[in-house]
Protein backbone atom coordinates (compact mmCIF):
# COMPACT_ATOMS: atom_id res chain seq x y z
CA UNK A 1 0.00 0.00 0.00
CA UNK A 2 1.07 3.74 -0.83
CA UNK A 3 0.88 6.44 1.65
CA UNK A 4 1.10 9.59 1.40
CA UNK A 5 2.54 11.75 4.63
CA UNK A 6 -1.04 12.96 5.79
CA UNK A 7 -1.68 9.33 5.70
CA UNK A 8 0.83 8.04 7.83
CA UNK A 9 1.02 10.79 10.24
CA UNK A 10 -2.85 9.54 11.16
CA UNK A 11 -1.85 6.17 11.24
CA UNK A 12 1.12 7.38 13.99
CA UNK A 13 -0.83 9.89 16.10
CA UNK A 14 -1.20 7.47 18.72
CA UNK A 15 2.39 7.64 19.09
CA UNK A 16 4.28 10.33 21.14
CA UNK A 17 6.33 11.19 18.04
CA UNK A 18 5.30 10.42 15.29
CA UNK A 19 8.29 11.27 13.24
CA UNK A 20 10.83 9.19 15.10
CA UNK A 21 8.28 6.23 14.64
CA UNK A 22 8.48 6.30 10.96
CA UNK A 23 11.78 6.73 10.67
CA UNK A 24 12.02 3.90 13.13
CA UNK A 25 9.80 1.71 10.87
CA UNK A 26 11.84 3.06 7.45
CA UNK A 27 15.18 1.75 9.27
CA UNK A 28 13.66 -1.59 10.11
CA UNK A 29 12.72 -2.00 6.81
CA UNK A 30 8.63 -1.67 7.37
CA UNK A 31 7.94 1.37 5.36
CA UNK A 32 10.05 2.36 2.18
CA UNK A 33 10.30 6.10 1.75
CA UNK A 34 10.06 6.96 -1.63
CA UNK A 35 10.48 10.78 -1.12
CA UNK A 36 9.74 13.07 1.04
CA UNK A 37 6.06 12.58 2.48
CA UNK A 38 5.57 9.32 0.44
CA UNK A 39 6.07 5.70 1.57
CA UNK A 40 5.23 1.85 0.45
CA UNK A 41 4.79 -0.96 2.68
CA UNK A 42 6.54 -2.99 0.17
CA UNK A 43 8.76 -3.05 -2.65
CA UNK A 44 6.57 -4.82 -5.01
CA UNK A 45 4.64 -1.38 -5.48
CA UNK A 46 4.87 -1.20 -9.55
CA UNK A 47 7.33 1.79 -9.77
CA UNK A 48 4.95 2.93 -12.10
CA UNK A 49 2.30 4.26 -9.49
CA UNK A 50 4.18 6.42 -7.51
CA UNK A 51 5.03 8.54 -11.18
CA UNK A 52 2.00 11.28 -10.87
CA UNK A 53 2.94 11.10 -6.83
CA UNK A 54 6.37 11.88 -7.14
CA UNK A 55 5.87 14.91 -8.83
CA UNK A 56 1.93 16.27 -9.54
CA UNK A 57 0.59 16.84 -11.80
CA UNK A 58 2.09 14.56 -14.40
CA UNK A 59 1.91 11.43 -16.66
CA UNK A 60 4.07 8.83 -17.87
CA UNK A 61 4.97 10.01 -21.60
CA UNK A 62 8.07 10.26 -23.82
CA UNK A 63 10.76 7.44 -23.93
CA UNK A 64 8.47 5.34 -21.25
CA UNK A 65 5.38 5.48 -23.12
CA UNK A 66 6.71 4.77 -26.58
CA UNK A 67 8.31 1.39 -25.35
CA UNK A 68 4.90 0.81 -23.48
CA UNK A 69 3.24 1.23 -26.59
CA UNK A 70 5.47 -0.86 -28.65
CA UNK A 71 6.98 2.04 -30.80
CA UNK A 72 10.61 1.79 -29.67
CA UNK A 73 12.38 -1.99 -29.57
CA UNK A 74 14.86 -0.73 -26.21
CA UNK A 75 13.46 -0.73 -23.02
CA UNK A 76 13.75 2.28 -21.00
CA UNK A 77 15.06 1.89 -17.46
CA UNK A 78 13.79 5.66 -16.33
CA UNK A 79 9.68 6.91 -15.69
CA UNK A 80 10.25 9.60 -18.18
CA UNK A 81 7.11 11.89 -17.53
CA UNK A 82 5.24 15.20 -18.89
CA UNK A 83 4.88 17.78 -15.75
CA UNK A 84 2.87 20.81 -15.55
CA UNK A 85 3.97 24.25 -14.24
CA UNK A 86 8.05 23.06 -14.43
CA UNK A 87 10.66 26.10 -15.34
CA UNK A 88 13.19 23.09 -15.78
CA UNK A 89 13.23 19.30 -16.08
CA UNK A 90 13.46 17.53 -12.37
CA UNK A 91 15.01 14.04 -11.68
CA UNK A 92 13.91 12.23 -8.69
CA UNK A 93 16.11 8.98 -7.43
CA UNK A 94 14.50 6.52 -5.19
CA UNK A 95 13.93 3.05 -4.27
CA UNK A 96 11.65 2.41 -6.92
CA UNK A 97 13.44 3.34 -10.16
CA UNK A 98 14.59 7.29 -11.61
CA UNK A 99 11.54 9.53 -12.55
CA UNK A 100 12.31 12.39 -14.81
CA UNK A 101 9.68 14.84 -15.32
CA UNK A 102 9.90 17.34 -18.26
CA UNK A 103 7.44 20.89 -18.82
CA UNK A 104 4.45 20.30 -21.50
CA UNK A 105 2.36 22.95 -22.58
CA UNK A 106 -1.01 23.24 -20.44
CA UNK A 107 -3.02 23.33 -23.63
CA UNK A 108 -2.16 19.47 -24.38
CA UNK A 109 -1.45 18.65 -21.01
CA UNK A 110 -5.26 16.90 -20.25
CA UNK A 111 -5.71 14.97 -23.34
CA UNK A 112 -4.74 11.84 -24.90
CA UNK A 113 -4.01 10.16 -22.05
CA UNK A 114 -4.84 6.52 -21.38
CA UNK A 115 -5.62 4.95 -17.90
CA UNK A 116 -3.89 1.99 -17.31
CA UNK A 117 -4.31 -0.76 -14.63
CA UNK A 118 -1.39 -2.39 -12.64
CA UNK A 119 -1.97 -4.63 -9.92
CA UNK A 120 -5.28 -2.63 -8.88
CA UNK A 121 -3.42 0.97 -9.70
CA UNK A 122 -4.29 2.85 -12.27
CA UNK A 123 -1.61 4.70 -13.97
CA UNK A 124 -1.96 7.26 -16.54
CA UNK A 125 0.22 6.85 -19.46
CA UNK A 126 0.17 9.11 -22.59
CA UNK A 127 -1.39 7.98 -25.96
CA UNK A 128 1.52 6.51 -28.53
CA UNK A 129 0.41 9.83 -30.63
CA UNK A 130 1.04 12.10 -27.74
CA UNK A 131 3.71 10.65 -26.22
CA UNK A 132 5.35 11.01 -29.56
CA UNK A 133 4.24 14.68 -30.06
CA UNK A 134 5.79 15.50 -26.44
CA UNK A 135 9.74 13.73 -27.84
CA UNK A 136 9.53 15.94 -30.63
CA UNK A 137 8.39 19.06 -29.42
CA UNK A 138 11.52 19.17 -26.74
CA UNK A 139 13.36 18.71 -29.68
CA UNK A 140 16.21 21.96 -30.49
CA UNK A 141 18.28 20.66 -32.66
CA UNK A 142 16.63 19.89 -35.95
CA UNK A 143 15.76 22.36 -38.76
CA UNK A 144 13.76 20.70 -41.29
CA UNK A 145 11.54 17.78 -42.15
CA UNK A 146 14.33 15.63 -42.90
CA UNK A 147 15.95 16.20 -39.45
CA UNK A 148 12.75 15.06 -37.94
CA UNK A 149 12.47 11.54 -40.11
CA UNK A 150 16.23 10.62 -38.85
CA UNK A 151 15.15 11.21 -35.45
CA UNK A 152 11.63 9.20 -35.74
CA UNK A 153 14.20 6.57 -37.54
CA UNK A 154 17.23 6.28 -36.87
CA UNK A 155 17.18 7.53 -33.25
CA UNK A 156 13.92 6.09 -31.97
CA UNK A 157 14.49 3.77 -34.14
CA UNK A 158 10.35 3.86 -35.20
CA UNK A 159 9.44 1.43 -37.65
CA UNK A 160 7.21 3.04 -40.55
CA UNK A 161 5.08 0.53 -40.24
CA UNK A 162 4.29 1.71 -36.64
CA UNK A 163 3.73 5.24 -37.66
CA UNK A 164 1.43 4.24 -40.16
CA UNK A 165 -0.88 2.29 -37.51
CA UNK A 166 -0.95 5.36 -35.17
CA UNK A 167 -4.23 7.57 -35.37
CA UNK A 168 -3.90 10.91 -37.60
CA UNK A 169 -7.05 12.41 -36.05
CA UNK A 170 -4.99 12.48 -32.50
CA UNK A 171 -2.33 14.65 -34.27
CA UNK A 172 -4.45 16.73 -36.51
CA UNK A 173 -5.62 17.95 -32.79
CA UNK A 174 -2.80 18.35 -30.97
CA UNK A 175 -0.26 19.52 -33.45
CA UNK A 176 -1.48 22.90 -33.64
CA UNK A 177 -1.70 23.05 -30.08
CA UNK A 178 2.11 22.94 -28.86
CA UNK A 179 2.39 26.00 -31.30
CA UNK A 180 6.17 24.35 -32.47
CA UNK A 181 7.01 23.85 -35.72
CA UNK A 182 8.88 20.55 -35.05
CA UNK A 183 5.50 19.09 -34.20
CA UNK A 184 3.62 19.94 -37.27
CA UNK A 185 6.34 18.73 -39.50
CA UNK A 186 5.98 15.54 -37.12
CA UNK A 187 2.56 15.80 -38.21
CA UNK A 188 3.52 16.11 -41.92
CA UNK A 189 5.46 13.53 -41.65
CA UNK A 190 2.63 11.30 -40.07
CA UNK A 191 -0.10 12.32 -42.73
CA UNK A 192 2.72 11.55 -45.56
CA UNK A 193 3.07 7.92 -43.88
CA UNK A 194 -0.78 6.98 -43.32
CA UNK A 195 -1.97 8.20 -46.78
CA UNK A 196 1.02 6.26 -48.46
CA UNK A 197 -0.30 3.27 -46.77
CA UNK A 198 -3.87 3.94 -47.68
CA UNK A 199 -3.00 4.40 -51.23
CA UNK A 200 -0.73 1.18 -51.33
CA UNK A 201 -3.25 -1.13 -49.85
Amino acid sequence: MIYTKDMITEIMKEYNSPYSKITHMIKKGKIIRVRRGLYSDTSETPGEVFAPLVYSPSYLSFQYALAYHGLIPEAVCNFTCAGFGLEADKVFKTPFGVYVYKYIPKEVFYIEIGLVQELGYTIKVANPEKALCDMVYKLRYTKNQGDIERYLYQDLRIEEQSLASLQLSAFEDLAPLYRRETVNQLHTIVKKVVNGKHDYF
